[in-house]
């Protein structure tokens, strides 16, 4: 086999294997953080379909980046709320996959429930159609951002 040839089909063959390991650690990364998605599809004519997805983790590093002053006044009330939410998110992470609350009306549907740890929102009326999952892992990268709000004050330079 000719020499060009050989080198040719060994930075083919390298490119393969990093492509490969490339698409496996996103699906990993993909699988552990889970995925946060925000449905929203309004029914009237010429409404708008939103669809926002977020890898878990990449909503996790961003969170991060949230200034304090975008929690503005609320800071100290989910400061306050922050024990329960804490331990309503341990139980949601050890419960079974399971409906939590189930509202049905005239023609509006609400369902909440629990999958893969995560919190699964739907809401169907006759105007729109709304659907939110939240990861756990999401949820708890938001609870430890919610801990670095500062204690006592709420001004907006913050």
């Amino acid at each position: 086999m000719p020499r060009g040839l050989k080198i040719l089909l060994f930075v083919l063959g390298t490119a393969g294997v990093l492509s490969a390991g490339l698409v496996f650690a996103a699906g990993v990364a993909l699988a552990r953080g889970g995925l946060l998605v925000v449905k929203v599809h309004e029914k009237k004519p010429g409404g708008a379909h939103v669809v926002f997805a977020v890898p878990g983790g990449a909503a996790c590093a961003a969170l991060a980046f949230v200034p304090n002053r975008a929690f503005g006044r609320a800071a100290p009330e989910l400061r306050r709320w922050l024990p329960a939410m804490e331990a309503a998110l341990a139980e949601l992470e050890r419960t079974p996959d399971a409906t939590l609350v189930e509202v049905e009306e005239k023609r509006k549907t609400v369902h909440v429930r629990v999958k893969s740890g995560g919190l699964v929102i739907d809401v169907d009326s006759p105007d729109e159609t709304v659907h939110v999952a939240v990861p756990s892992a999401v949820a708890s990268a938001a609870l430890s951002r919610l801990k670095r709000l500062p204690v006592t004050s709420t001004h907006a330079w913050l």
